[in-house]
């Protein structure tokens, strides 16, 4: 067992008062834990009967189609965006948009995650770079990590959705380029035309894709997303990798292309077949940058584009899709055959689809317009365009963009529930595994002796709050036992949440320790009630086999049964950050974390294996700084860990914890709020 003490840089709140966090972590060694582990024994005073299957299991979470005995391969994906759309910027819409998702067939999202050079979830590569770490627009919020977690609960694949790329900024159709902020900070990174002036085209200001600057940042940038986010791929469209013809002509390109050409000009004419092949083939050599990157951390995760049509797309912007499809760059290709008819639409399915060699159609699918401006797809349209592609042998589509399938009292939506999507799918590419399953009802806990009460005057979506007072016993006697049945067919790591709501008189705070098979996985205070209705997450847990005793007679002739089952117990003992006030919550939820579980689900693990983290240090940021009254504290971890995370002030006495017990790899944020803090401290 080894700890470390890791502090942040002095951080600033109210009137000059300066303060120091310190980050205690400890690490236990590398835990190995078999699935023949020897269950462990509940008692029959723990457990009651199972829960009813026909009122639980995964049906009162998610609306998802079921998978069929035997199902079909299909890619049934929808882009989300921050423009003509508010999905993002509630956590209630984006609920709403993956229930009504799941509910016909969609399997796959692409919410936009950079967009107007901000990006739509916490960035620490923004922060540094420029100082701000997420789109002002967002007030705060992660939508991203809302996305996911909603996502997850309706077993739906994420793929962040990269939109802007290599461009900067959107300075109009008028005027010259600007660069936004982000050309104001690095000038050096905007693209040039031939006469020194900022690339722009089509009123977009572009970065120089070719620049080794950019390409590390924008790497970092998404590194950082598939670090810190339990993904599932992600996902670029037809500005990046890109670059307008036209330009290129920036020092860092021109010094690119000089250190290879025995310190010769590139041409001045745009478009020089060779100039352009070699622009293009230094985007293509990135773009295996980022394959091999994501692939290296986890080779489950896709790599997906939704390029410009070639050869189009080649002459204006130089993508080359057919060599990112032959060489493997890609998992899924999804070019944009956005068109207005059908004729159209079949010539350019098509010629883009007979491009491509045999063997790499089978990672082709159909990008089809659904909704721009004021335009909605017709629902003939929509339906002899999915009909083509059948036809063609693609096997999906993915449709810009969300709200048209909403439109018209979600004419479209509902059309291809009834027409096309009528059970659920397996992502083609996954081994005909499914990697992302609704979330599993933990449904109402076994143990329902012992003051269990129903709040029906607090209704949420998941129904009547299910209420437990604090004990009254004495201080050997606090615990609250919990015992939930697991109806998972694959063992491993899972995320558990429960529903509650923002109430005072609720307990805000759990004191969680988890006892399935053997592992100490959790121990410490999880906030459960954070002054919002929905789901809160109390931690990362295994979720393995435990003996159960099913039925009085059993606890007297001392039989017992293995069940997949959860067990947590709650301490409702006053101190400094727990209140003797009930618990409640109406639903309990377990959704894998693909993080830390093979993709595999046909065949549990023999054994799983845990690295604990190297002790080394690990920075500690706060956002905003200087505050008042509150700050987030961003904490980056790359292997499950057991931490404790409090705040000191300078003579080193502790003021609060924030966190004590599991953090699994990732990006991890908790809030501060120092209101009532003397001012100095």
């Amino acid at each position: 067992m080894k700890s470390i003490t890791l502090h942040t840089p002095a951080g600033k709140i109210a009137d000059g008062a300066w303060l120091i966090i310190g980050l205690l972590m400890v690490f236990a060694g590398t835990m190995r834990v078999s699935a023949q582990t020897p269950p462990q024994t509940l008692t029959f005073e723990q457990i009651a009967a199972p829960v009813d299957p026909q009122t639980s299991v995964r049906s009162r979470l998610s609306p998802a189609l079921p998978l069929p005995e035997n199902p079909r391969h299909e890619l049934r994906a929808v882009k989300i965006t921050n423009v003509d759309s508010q999905v993002l910027f509630s956590d209630q819409a984006i609920a709403e948009a993956m229930d009504y998702m799941a509910s016909i067939g969609i399997n796959a999202i692409l919410p936009v995650v950079q967009n107007a050079g901000y990006t739509q979830f916490y960035s620490e590569v923004m922060n540094e770079y420029f100082g701000i770490p997420l789109d002002p627009r967002l007030n705060g919020r992660d939508p991203l990590e809302v996305v996911i977690r909603e996502a997850r609960r309706n077993g739906i694949e994420v793929y962040p959705w990269f939109e802007y790329g290599f461009a900067a900024h959107y300075s109009g159709l008028s005027g010259p380029g600007t660069g936004g902020f982000i050309g104001r900070a690095y000038p050096g990174w905007l693209s040039r035309h031939a006469n020194g002036d900022i690339c722009k085209k089509n009123g977009f200001d572009w970065l120089s894709g070719i620049n080794p600057d950019v390409q590390e940042f924008m790497l970092k940038l998404v590194m950082e997303v598939v670090r810190n986010y339990d993904i599932d791929g992600i996902e670029f469209s037809d500005r990046m990798p890109a670059l307008p013809r036209e330009c290129g002509y920036d020092d860092a390109t021109v010094a690119r292309y000089r250190a290879e050409f025995n310190g010769n000009d590139p041409s001045p004419f745009f478009t020089n077949p060779d100039w352009m092949r070699w622009r293009a083939d230094k985007l293509n050599d990135w773009y295996r940058t980022v394959r091999d990157s994501v692939k290296a951390y986890d080779e489950n995760l896709f790599v997906a584009s939704s390029p410009n049509l070639y050869p189009w797309g080649y002459q204006e912007y130089l993508q080359d899709p057919e060599t990112w499809a032959i060489d493997g760059i890609v998992d899924h290709l999804i070019p944009q055959l956005y068109r207005y008819n059908i004729a159209d639409y079949r010539f350019e399915l098509t010629r883009s689809l007979n491009r491509l060699p045999p063997f790499a159609r089978d990672i082709y699918f159909a990008g089809i317009l659904m909704n721009v401006g004021s335009y909605v797809i017709s629902p003939d349209f929509l339906v002899e365009s999915i009909r083509a592609n059948r036809e063609a042998g693609v096997a999906g589509e993915a449709y810009f963009f969300y709200e048209g399938l909403r439109k018209k009292q979600n004419e479209l939506g509902d059309l291809l529930r009834q027409e096309f999507y009528t059970e659920g799918t397996l992502i083609p590419g996954r081994n005909g595994t499914q990697r992302r399953f609704p979330a599993l009802d933990l449904g109402w806990p076994l143990n329902t002796a012992g003051g269990w009460t129903v709040n029906e005057g607090i209704t949420t979506p998941f129904g009547p709050l299910n209420v437990k007072p604090p004990p009254e016993c004495g201080e050997d006697e606090r615990f609250t036992p919990i015992v939930f049945n697991v109806p998972a067919d694959e063992l491993g790591w899972y995320d558990i949440y429960v529903y509650t709501v923002a109430d005072a008189g609720y307990a805000r705070k759990w004191h969680i320790q988890s006892n399935s098979v053997s592992i100490p996985q959790y121990q410490g205070p999880a906030t459960v009630n954070e002054g919002r209705d929905g789901w809160h997450r109390l931690g990362t847990f295994w979720l393995g086999p435990i003996l159960v005793k099913e039925n009085a007679k059993d606890a007297i002739d001392g039989t017992a049964s293995t069940e997949q089952a959860f067990a947590f117990t709650i301490d409702h003992v006053q101190t400094a950050v727990l209140n003797e006030q009930p618990v409640a919550f109406s639903a309990v939820m377990a959704v894998v974390n693909r993080k830390l579980s093979p993709l595999d689900t046909s065949v549990p693990p023999a054994e799983v294996v845990v690295p604990s983290l190297p002790v080394e240090p690990v920075l500690v940021r706060n956002y905003p700084n200087p505050f008042n009254p509150s700050t987030t504290l961003q904490v980056d971890v790359r292997e499950y860990v057991n931490a404790h995370i409090r705040i000191y002030d300078l003579s080193g006495r502790l003021i609060t914890q924030l966190h004590e017990g599991v953090l699994p790899m990732g990006s991890h944020r908790f809030t501060w709020n120092a209101a009532g803090q003397s001012s100095g401290i």
